[in-house]
């Protein structure tokens, strides 16, 4: 069975009891989903659980005790940057239920730890103006459990909509979301993990925001092109029409001693090479940071971009690299790794960071300000799976706003604020999960024969052109994306490539919240680029 198969299995039992623990649920409480959003009330309460130890911990209160402002910088006019890391590896303390790995199946129980899971912080800080940038390595994490950290830090003076917490999808790590439990219909989500997640965040950014510095900046965007490879830009589309993001971008933020504080790395691919073994793992981003380190010093953070569609390194062939980075020849001649282990994660990761290493040689010096901006935009909520899943008490119950059932349906939209960050010619902006690529770069109008399999007859599906959100970019800018930012909503699919379930190529679909979110999404981001 492929990968892509194997998966389309596990989700489509999951669905099954994710019904039976819905009806269950439902039953029990002798109501039902549909009498639960009766209200008309804004924000409206759908899916309430009273399972226990589910609080979101109150780290304003816990941290009343740090009542200075978290920034208190030289009004100066320079730019001001710190970076630090600290372990969230899973342990029978931190996580007493069961210790699980999400990303792919069920009950698929954590053997070990090949290498520890990170949270990777880096402060932006100039005159009043501030962001707070942390990288997890969890495969993704939802925006009720990411919400503490927000109003934590808010409490000392941070504007929430400046904190981006971005999860680097790694498949090897704990199930964060609650969707791949021990059993059907049961969530595999630690609420005492996500408590200790949030307080290890809080902990080390206020630690980070005492040692800024101040820094310069450079950026620099290539496309990966290695033209020996059958994949030369080193990125796999599961997904017709293929598409890919092939940018590579790094900033690299240097102290007036010339030295490196901090390097921030941002790629385009699921984290999946280790997506067979049982142990936790941060995948890729581990080697590519710490051979970010090697070459250039300071404290490196890797951002997953658009890994949608889906876009990955899996059965693809890369130049093989021992744990150290060094090439593995054979008769004086590069080899090749195509088995996804442990040599694939840290080949892919020594590989695009040697190529950002580089690319940095000849990166763009920024000048400021820098400034923050945000865009709202009201992502309908129709996935029937994931409400289910909030219904079943399988994943924390989401903010809804049902003020408007026209637009939003019956369950409301989600609210999500796309956030930009912007220095000189850089942009960083947030995505919500896990975004195809053409909704960025575009793509021409296409079609393709499907044929016919053992459900029956596809036959040539178009697939329309789209025009990507960087076409708003100011000419001269670069763009980075941060993926799966402040919450994880799963595939965004464009409208005009969903097919129905028994099409062949139907996955993910299943974890869409609709079909209208792709295009609210690209006029969200479309919007704030454009402007001045």
């Amino acid at each position: 069975m492929t990968h892509l198969g194997a998966r389309r299995a596990a989700t489509a039992a999951w669905m099954a009891g994710l019904l039976v623990a819905a009806l269950t649920r439902c039953g029990a409480a002798d109501e039902s989903v549909g009498s639960e959003v009766a209200s008309d009330a804004v924000g409206v309460d759908v899916f309430a659980t009273d399972a226990p130890g589910d609080a979101a911990p109150d780290l304003a209160t816990d941290l009343s005790d740090a009542a200075l402002p978290l920034f208190a910088n030289p009004q100066d006019g320079r730019l001001y940057a710190a970076a630090g890391a600290a372990v969230i590896t899973p342990t029978p303390q931190n996580h007493p239920e069961v210790l699980l790995l999400g990303g792919t199946a069920m009950n698929r129980v954590a053997t070990g730890v090949h290498d520890d899971l990170e949270a990777r912080a880096l402060l932006l800080a100039q005159d009043d103006v501030a962001v707070v940038l942390v990288s997890v390595d969890l495969v993704g994490w939802l925006g009720s459990d990411i919400q503490p950290i927000r109003d934590a830090l808010a409490a000392r003076g941070v504007d929430p909509t400046h904190v981006i917490v971005s999860s680097t999808h790694t498949h090897s790590a704990p199930d964060t979301m609650g969707i791949w439990g021990p059993k059907v219909g049961v969530s595999g989500r630690s609420p005492e993990y996500a408590a200790f997640l949030a307080e290890t965040i809080v902990a080390l950014v206020s630690r980070v925001a005492g040692e800024l510095v101040p820094v310069t900046a450079a950026v620099v965007e290539t496309a990966i092109d290695l033209p020996q490879l059958a994949i030369p830009n080193l990125i796999n589309d599961f997904r017709v029409p293929r598409v890919v993001n092939d940018r590579l971008i790094a900033l690299r933020l240097a102290g007036t001693d010339g030295a490196t504080v901090a390097t921030l790395l941002n790629w385009n691919v699921h984290p999946e090479a280790m997506i067979g073994s049982s142990e936790y793992s941060a995948d890729l981003p581990r080697w590519a940071r710490l051979r970010l380190e090697k070459e250039l010093g300071g404290t490196a953070v890797y951002l997953s971009g658009t890994v949608g569609g889906l876009q990955t390194i899996l059965d693809e062939p890369f130049p093989a690299r021992t744990e150290v980075g060094e090439p593995i020849l054979e008769n004086g001649q590069p080899t090749l790794v195509s088995e996804n282990d442990e040599q694939k994660a840290w080949s892919a990761g020594h590989v695009i960071a040697e190529l950002a290493a580089a690319a940095l040689a000849n990166a763009t010096t920024l000048a400021g300000p820098l400034a923050v901006d945000t865009e709202r935009a009201m992502l309908p909520f129709e996935n029937p799976m994931m409400i289910m899943a909030m219904a079943g008490d399988m994943i924390p119950k989401q903010p809804l706003d049902d003020s408007n059932k026209e637009a939003c349906g019956p369950y409301g939209c989600m609210p999500y604020d796309v956030t930009r960050v912007r220095f000189g010619a850089f942009e960083l902006i947030t995505l919500p999960g896990e975004l195809f690529p053409e909704t960025s770069v575009g793509r021409e109008a296409s079609s393709h024969d499907w044929g016919t399999d053992e459900n029956g007859t596809w036959g040539v599906k178009e697939y329309p052109a789209i025009e990507g959100y960087r076409a708003a970019l100011a000419e001269g800018h670069i763009l980075m994306e941060a993926g799966l930012a402040n919450t994880e909503i799963g595939y965004i699919v464009p409208a005009g490539d969903f097919v129905p379930s028994s099409h062949p190529a139907y996955y993910e679909e299943y974890f869409c919240v609709s079909p209208k979110a792709e295009a609210l999404l690209r006029e969200a981001v479309t919007t704030l680029l454009a402007r001045p």
